[in-house]
């Protein structure tokens, strides 16, 4: 992102999504709650970077429709690689969760 904001010489605020940190607090209390069951608190760690990547996910999919108006190509491809990076991790964390829950005892 700081790439794209460079190349469109743009200065981004930096500030903090209260929903996304509220979410990354929730996270570790859970994760924190369970720490006597190993399976709950694995399941947890997944479950919420599931969560988080969703919504890459979905930043990088707006950001990809929104794009056609922008001219800079250079830009629409960093935008593209974010977008088809974070697919592939969600699908990774997707595949990390099935093999998890079909393997522990």
């Amino acid at each position: 992102m700081d790439k794209i904001y460079e190349a469109l010489t743009i200065v981004h605020a930096k500030i903090h999504s209260k929903g996304l940190k509220g979410l990354i607090e929730d996270s570790f209390g859970e994760i924190k709650m369970h720490s006597g069951n190993p399976e709950l608190r694995d399941m947890s760690i997944l479950f919420y970077l599931h969560c988080i990547e969703s919504i890459e996910t979905a930043s990088f999919q707006i950001l990809e429709m929104a794009s056609v108006k922008i001219k800079n190509s250079q830009v629409k491809e960093l935008i593209r690689q974010n977008y088809q990076d974070s697919k592939a991790d969600k699908t990774l964390y997707l595949l990390i969760s099935a093999k998890y829950i079909y393997t522990v005892n």
